[in-house]
């Protein structure tokens, strides 16, 4: 049975909508204000609302917008019901998200049409909707199971990879090792990917947690630079920080942003050539002094225009120098954004094709005394 709430400071007008939607078989509950109205939409959102415009206090255009703002009940129809029978209050309801408009006195006959018919249409959302969610938990467990799977015999070959490598079970010639080193390197880019699959599977199914603290901004760049200094000298580049003696901390999860870093430091030098250079840099921003600005730049290629827009997609794969694509779930860059926006900052990659790539992200400053609950920096580019 489908619940419709009625929403009219006027009793009588309230009574009147309820003659003429009984027949139908509704469950009917009724409200005498937008405020009484938005309290038992949160305590029952029904599938359907019949609202007036003008009340006292708050008036339907603004229940409206309250309703449709919140992700839980913006897909609940209303049908706004006015005396006011002008093309202004008409754009301005369905400007507010009002499916649909009608004027006092209301036609019981095309009252229950328009209500049957979006009744009908809510109904088919929502089917589709649950269709959708199905698939998507289908997906993420079999996502989940199938990189948990894979976990246990790729550390079983690591574990022997790295035995023959250690010459513990007899020595190898130099082919044997560099065959050893081959299996070696790719079971780690495996284990990449997995991680990057799991990761992704928790950020989609709410699973990922961020618990903010006060993070040394200088202690989590020096670990992440420390990670992949070995990486960086065997392609012949240099790795280097510029960071003020006086760098406040930020407001972050210390794990997380350590994983931001490694990502945008991994990603600067498998896309800058032999004898490049990638540098992290931090500052407290001048026009927005709540948050500290951090960048990764790198010497490289740089990045197409067209890509510009792109990069931080699921599933995208930036063109490695040669022409051939990154090698990778295209998963890296998609993880970064989102863990830099769950912590209340912004990230983006500066323009400049064939001058080198700046990746620049911010996080909130951490003010003792202050729950570090995330917040939005208004700051994309200096």
């Amino acid at each position: 049975m489908s619940r419709i709430l009625i929403v009219d400071d006027e009793r009588h007008n309230r009574q009147v909508l309820e003659v003429m939607l009984t027949p139908e078989g509704f469950e009917l509950r009724s409200a005498a204000s937008g405020t009484q109205a938005l309290s038992m939409v949160a305590e029952e959102p029904p599938d359907l609302v019949l609202l007036d415009i003008m009340m006292p206090g708050m008036d339907g255009y603004e229940v409206a917008r309250t309703i449709k703002a919140n992700h839980a009940t913006r897909n609940i129809p209303i049908v706004m019901i006015s005396a006011l029978d002008d093309r202004h209050a008409r754009m301005v309801a369905l400007a507010d998200g009002a499916e649909e408009f009608l004027t006092k006195p209301v036609d019981r006959a095309e009252l229950c049409v328009r209500v049957r018919n979006l009744l009908r249409l809510k109904a088919y959302s929502d089917e589709q909707e649950q269709n959708r969610k199905d698939q998507v938990r289908f997906k993420d467990e079999f996502l989940s199971h199938v990189s948990h799977e894979l976990r246990s015999p790729l550390t079983a070959i690591k574990q022997f990879t790295t035995i023959l490598l250690g010459g513990l079970a007899g020595e190898l010639n130099d082919k044997q090792i560099a065959y050893q080193q081959i299996v070696l390197k790719n079971v780690q880019q495996l284990q990449a990917m997995i991680d990057d699959l799991l990761e992704v599977t928790r950020l989609e199914a709410g699973k990922l947690t961020i618990d903010p603290e006060s993070v040394s901004v200088p202690d989590a760049v020096r670990d992440a630079l420390d990670t992949l200094q070995v990486t960086a000298r065997a392609k012949g580049l240099t790795l280097t920080s510029d960071l003020p003696a006086d760098l406040p901390p930020v407001s972050g999860d210390r794990i997380r942003v350590r994983q931001i870093l490694i990502n945008l430091l991994d990603n600067a030098i498998k896309f800058t050539p032999g004898g490049g250079a990638v540098s992290v840099q931090a500052r407290v921003l001048p026009q927005d002094p709540g948050f500290l600005r951090l960048e990764v730049s790198d010497t490289g290629c740089g990045i197409d225009p067209d890509a510009i827009d792109r990069v931080f997609e699921r599933l995208y794969q930036l063109q490695e120098p040669t022409g051939a694509s990154r090698k990778g779930l295209g998963l890296g860059l998609y993880i970064c954004k989102e863990l830099v926006t769950r912590q209340g900052g912004r990230i983006w990659v500066e323009p400049g094709a064939h001058e080198g790539t700046t990746f620049s992200f911010t996080l909130p400053l951490f003010v003792p005394g202050i729950d570090p609950a995330p917040q939005q920096s208004g700051e994309y580019l200096s």
